[in-house]
């Protein structure tokens, strides 16, 4: 729902209330195309072929970790109009155990933070906008038409057994392609 600020609407913030999102966590994302156009190719027979856009999504996607080196990446897929994918934001001292730091999200306390964010240079938005700022401006030096839709949705995995649940659904996108109500 949209309020007004200033005699001007303003879209409020989809992201949780009061969560740090440089905090480390397991991050289930999903990235639209504007206007959901089909830019990364097709499905075909449940699986699916990415285009020259799609392969230019790809490549950047799997160099995140290059680029920052508190990210490891885990299940994702790319689709016609939209990409899932679960990011791992990791400090230092957790690096030997991820998964045991998601057995112990459920009890653990949220991260407030009066600033929102305490690291912006380690957050889960810097490294969404810089990823779709890559993919944009390649497709603009290729005169490749493109645009990502303006935000990203996001879900903080809680749980193993929520992992396994969204590790499937991406795995079973493409073959559930024909009952997306935007392909």
């Amino acid at each position: 729902m949209s309020d007004l600020y200033q005699k001007k609407y303003k879209v409020n913030s989809l992201r949780l209330r009061n969560w740090d999102y440089g905090s480390e966590a397991w991050y289930c994302v999903t990235i639209c195309t504007h206007n959901f156009v089909h830019y990364f190719g097709k499905v075909e027979k449940g699986k699916m072929i990415l285009s020259e856009i799609g392969t230019l999504v790809l490549d950047y996607w799997l160099g995140i970790p290059k680029h920052f080196d508190f990210i490891k990446l885990d299940e994702f897929i790319i689709m016609p109009n939209h990409l899932h994918g679960i990011l791992i934001i990791e400090n230092d001292n957790c690096k030997d155990d991820p998964l045991g730091r998601l057995k112990n999200q459920e009890t653990r306390q949220w991260h407030v933070s009066t600033n929102k964010i305490r690291n912006w240079n380690q957050s889960l938005g810097l490294v969404l906008n810089q990823f779709k700022g890559k993919c944009r401006r390649q497709c603009n030096q290729k005169n490749l038409t493109f645009s990502w839709q303006s935000r990203f949705y996001e879900h903080i995995i809680r749980s193993e057994k929520s992992l396994v649940k969204i590790r499937q659904y991406i795995q079973n996108n493409p073959l559930k392609w024909d009952l997306d109500e935007y392909c």
